[in-house]
């Protein structure tokens, strides 16, 4: 298929998608705060808020793909080997989302960080280390401590 077309699929189904999740999925699963507090954010913030980035980038992507000029050779995108490391982060994104409900977001996500590390090349495990501790530390600071966000706490330990 080519990458036109690629893209014009892609971009139709993500609209797609946004629209399913603003129509259906927000109203129908996520509860409505009545009278809160100007200080404190909706529940549906955070997914409204994707929801729209997600419809902006793809009707951007619709619209470069209908209105940009054809190219006359197309050359891959990606090459065999970053291929492969595209589908080896969303295998272990998909798996990291599975781990979050047994295990705590301070235990996965340096796993999860790990294997990426590692699966991009990066073979020192002290700088794996340090640099997954460091993110993890900061993303939760800035979530659980910042945000009031409560991140996942594993019911393996409970």
């Amino acid at each position: 298929m080519k990458e036109r077309h690629k893209d014009i699929l892609s971009a139709v189904l993500l609209l797609a998608l946004a629209s399913f999740a603003y129509l259906y999925v927000v109203p129908n699963y996520i509860e409505k705060m009545e009278g809160h507090a100007l200080m404190c954010l909706s529940p549906a913030f955070f997914p409204l808020l994707a929801i729209a980035i997600i419809a902006l980038l793809s009707a951007l992507l619709l619209a470069k793909t209908l209105f940009m000029a054809r190219e006359v050779e197309e050359e891959p995108w990606l090459s065999r080997k970053e291929e492969l490391q595209v589908y080896i982060a969303f295998c272990t994104a998909t798996f990291f989302i599975f781990m979050l409900k047994y295990f705590s977001f301070l235990i996965s996500t340096p796993v999860l960080l790990a294997i990426l590390f590692f699966a991009q090349g990066i073979r020192n495990p002290l700088k794996i280390g340090v640099i997954s501790l460091i993110v993890t530390a900061s993303v939760y600071l800035f979530f659980e401590k910042i945000m009031k966000v409560v991140l996942p706490q594993g019911n393996l330990f409970q």
